[in-house]
C-alpha cells in the first residue's frame, strides 16, 4: 500500500463492509467483503455505557415512542430493543478479529474520546498497523490520535470535510496539524479538485456517493466519475462493480 498522494490505482472502499450486498457494518457485510477481496472496508465505531466499542452507524434509536442516545444503552440493552443479533451488531475486537491479515480497514471514530480506546483495540487485536487508517468528521479527535501512533504515515488519518464547497480555512488546519488525507463528499469531486489537493500533498477520498439501493447500469457512472477524477480512493456500497469500472479505465490507457 502507498500512501502517497495520486497513486495510479483508485482504492475501492467497501461502505460499512459492503452494505449493498450485505446489512451495513455487520459480520455478514465483512466477511462477503473479504470473500469478494474489497481493497478496503470501512465501518463506524463509537462506545456504549458498559464500555465497550460497538461497530454500529446511528447516534440514536428509536425505543417504542422514545428517541433514545446508543450510548446510553448497554449491549443487551441494544440488541434486545432493535431485535438484532451479535452478528448484525458486532464488537469492534470481533470485527478486527474478522478482517485482520484478511483486508484492509478504515475505521470512523463517531464519538469523541475514543482515539486511546480504539488504539488499545488494535494493539490487543495485533492489528497491522499498515492495514489500518481512521477518520472522522472532527479534526481535533484525529489530533489527539495521532499524538499517540507517530509511527504511522500521516495519510493513515482521514479527515472528513462534510462541508458543500472546499474551505481554503479548514484545508489548512488540516495540513498545519499533519494529518494525510481528506475525505470530501462525492459530489464535490472533480479532476480539478482533486489535482488541487494533491498540489498541497493530500490523499483525497471521495464518500457520500449516493449508490445504495441504484442498479448497477446506474452506479457505474457514477463510480466512472469518480475514478477518473484522479482520486486515490472512494468508499461505495457495491465495490465490486466499483472495482470492475475502475479495472476497465485502466486498461484503457
Amino acid at each position: 500500500m502507498s500512501w502517497n498522494c495520486g497513486t495510479p490505482t483508485c482504492e475501492i472502499i467497501g461502505h460499512r463492509g459492503c452494505e449493498g450486498l450485505a446489512q451495513g457494518n455487520s459480520l455478514d457485510a465483512f466477511e462477503k467483503a473479504i470473500e469478494i477481496q474489497v481493497d478496503r472496508v470501512e465501518f463506524d465505531v463509537q462506545e456504549i455505557v458498559d464500555g465497550r466499542l460497538i461497530v454500529f452507524h446511528d447516534k440514536f434509536i428509536q425505543v417504542g415512542k422514545e428517541r433514545t442516545a446508543v450510548d446510553s444503552l448497554d449491549r443487551k440493552a441494544l440488541l434486545a430493543s432493535l431485535q438484532a443479533t451479535e452478528r448484525s451488531i458486532p464488537l469492534l475486537e470481533t470485527v478486527l478479529k474478522t478482517c485482520k491479515d484478511r483486508i484492509p480497514i478504515q475505521l470512523e471514530m463517531k464519538a469523541p474520546d475514543l482515539h486511546a480506546k480504539v488504539h488499545q483495540a488494535l494493539l490487543r487485536a495485533g492489528f497491522p498497523s499498515f492495514d489500518v487508517t481512521v477518520s472522522a468528521f472532527n479534526l481535533d479527535w484525529l489530533v489527539a490520535l495521532k499524538d499517540i501512533v507517530a509511527e504511522w504515515h500521516p495519510a493513515q488519518l482521514v479527515f472528513l470535510d462534510g462541508k458543500a464547497r472546499p474551505s481554503i480555512k479548514t484545508t489548512k488546519r488540516v495540513l498545519d496539524v499533519g494529518i494525510g488525507s481528506i475525505s470530501i463528499p462525492a459530489r464535490r469531486v472533480t479532476k480539478k479538485i482533486v489535482h488541487e489537493f494533491h498540489d498541497l500533498g493530500l490523499r483525497v477520498l471521495g464518500y457520500g456517493v449516493g449508490d445504495l439501493g441504484l442498479e448497477g447500469w446506474q452506479v457505474k457512472p457514477l463510480y466512472r466519475s469518480l475514478v477518473s477524477s484522479g482520486i486515490d480512493g472512494f468508499t461505495c456500497a457495491y465495490p465490486e462493480v466499483a472495482r470492475q469500472e475502475r479495472d476497465r479505465l485502466s486498461t484503457r490507457h
